[in-house]
């Protein structure tokens, strides 16, 4: 359905615009998948239709869903128009988002772990959007921001954090 979307409403003639939010939004659930492999605060399930290894899904949701994402965001957003307006898109998406995770959790599509909810996610959809944007005007403002919010929720969710310890030969 997203890629109907996207192809539908994004702005193919300039992805290059978007590529680097894109890059990013990818690159930050790689940074999740990472951090928290053996701490998953939600991780995707197989449903009917994607009756598929969870990692398959995941890897789906990193390299389509979550650029295209990104693209058809960015590339509706409401610049010229008062910040109201810019508010409403906001809250737009956010609510989008949200339902889309609620039908993905009726159908067992998502699965919450470790203290995270959909109340949770619905917090993170009103950090994710903006961070989006940010990084689409001042990208390394939008990456400085990520780092204390990743901090925060590793602590939050008492995400276990273990550096291996170097081998000297």
């Amino acid at each position: 359905m997203m890629i109907l979307a996207v192809w539908r409403w994004g702005n193919w003639r300039n992805w290059q615009n978007y590529y680097p939010t894109m890059l990013y939004i990818s690159s930050l659930n790689l940074l999740y998948n990472l951090l928290c492999s053996n701490f998953m605060l939600w991780e995707y399930q197989p449903v009917w239709l994607l009756d598929t290894h969870p990692h398959n899904i995941d890897l789906g949701y990193t390299f389509i869903f979550l650029p295209s994402l990104a693209l058809l965001f960015l590339s509706n957003l409401p610049e010229k128009k008062p910040n109201l307006s810019k508010l409403a898109y906001f809250f737009m998406w956010t609510t989008l988002s949200i339902l889309w995770e609620l039908a993905h959790y009726s159908l067992k599509g998502i699965k919450y772990d470790h203290g995270w909810t959909i109340f949770y996610s619905y917090a993170f959809y009103w950090i994710m959007y903006p961070t989006l944007l940010l990084h689409f005007k001042k990208p390394l403002y939008a990456i400085l921001l990520s780092i204390p919010i990743i901090i925060f929720l590793l602590w939050h969710f008492k995400v276990p954090f273990h550096l291996a310890p170097l081998k000297r030969s």
